[in-house]
C-alpha cells in the first residue's frame, strides 16, 4: 500500500515480496518496508537497486543477483544467504547496509561487497558460517566486525575472508565439531579477539595490527603467514609461523 511515512513523503509497504524471475529488476526511490522479502531467482543476476530506503522488518532470502543502489538497505529479522546461481556469488553493493538481527551463511558461496568501488560491511550481529567453501570478498572493500563471527557446529574444511581490509573489533569464534579452518588473507586492525577451538585452525595470512586488546586463544591452531602480525596474547595449543614475523 502507498502511505505516508509522517513527514509528508510517499511510503511504500509490502507485505511480502517475491523476487524469482531470472532478469527481473526492482527499483524504488520511495521510503519502502518490506515484511518478509524472498530474493530467489532462478538463474542469472537480477537487481534490486534502491535509490530511497528499504526496511526488511521480517526474514530476508536471498540466494541470488545484486542489491545496489545510492539509498539505504536495512533488515532487522534473520537474514539467509544461500547462494545458488551465477557462479554462486551474492553481489552487496548498495551504499549503505544495516543488518540488525542474524546473518547465517547456509550454502557455500560468495558474498561480494563492491564491484570495483570501495564499500564497508559493518557487521553488528551474530554472522554465523554454516558452510565450508564461503567466502567474503572485495578487491576495494572493508569487513568491519564488532559483533560475532563464527563457524557453526557442522561447518567442517575451509572457509574465506578476503577482503582488501577486514577489522576485528569483536569476537571471531571457529569452533566447529568437526576440523575447520578459516582463513584470513584481509590485513586490518585486531582490538577484539580470535577463539579457535580444539582440532580447528585460524590463518592469518596478512598484515594484522594488534591493539592492547588483540587476543588469539583456545585449544585449536594459529597458523600465521602475513608479512607482519602484532597481537597483544597468544595463548593456541599449536602456532606456526611459516612466513614474515609474529609480535
Amino acid at each position: 500500500r502507498f502511505d505516508s511515512n509522517g513527514d509528508g513523503e510517499a511510503a511504500l509497504f509490502i507485505d511480502q515480496f517475491s523476487m524469482t524471475s531470472s532478469q527481473g529488476l526492482f527499483e524504488t526511490s520511495l521510503s519502502t518496508t518490506i515484511n518478509d522479502i524472498y530474493m530467489t531467482p532462478t538463474r542469472s543476476t537480477p537487481r534490486l537497486e534502491i535509490t530511497s530506503s528499504l526496511v526488511v522488518t521480517g526474514s530476508f532470502m536471498w540466494t541470488g543477483g545484486q542489491i545496489t543502489g545510492s539509498g539505504s538497505l536495512k533488515t532487522k529479522g534473520p537474514v539467509q544467504l544461500s547462494p545458488t546461481i551465477s557462479g554462486n556469488t551474492l553481489y552487496l553493493t548498495i551504499l549503505t547496509s544495516s543488518f540488525g538481527n542474524s546473518i547465517t551463511f547456509e550454502t557455500a558461496g560468495t558474498l561480494q561487497l563492491g564491484t570495483g568501488s570501495s564499500l564497508t560491511l559493518q557487521n553488528e550481529v551474530v554472522f554465523t558460517i554454516a558452510a565450508a567453501g564461503s567466502r567474503i570478498s572485495g578487491s576495494h572493500s572493508t569487513l568491519d566486525n564488532r559483533g560475532t563471527i563464527l563457524t557453526a557446529a557442522q561447518h567442517t574444511g575451509t572457509s574465506y575472508i578476503s577482503t582488501t581490509k577486514f577489522d576485528n573489533n569483536g569476537r571471531v569464534i571457529i569452533e566447529s565439531d568437526l576440523a575447520s579452518t578459516l582463513a584470513v588473507s584481509a590485513s586490518g586492525k585486531l582490538e577484539g579477539t580470535y577463539e579457535v577451538g580444539t582440532a580447528n585452525e585460524l590463518q592469518l595470512q596478512a598484515t594484522v595490527e594488534g591493539g592492547q586488546e588483540g587476543v588469539v586463544t583456545g585449544h585449536g591452531s594459529l597458523k600465521t603467514s602475513g608479512s607482519s602480525v602484532w597481537l597483544a596474547s597468544v595463548n593456541v595449543s599449536s602456532l606456526l609461523v611459516s612466513g614474515g614475523s609474529l609480535t
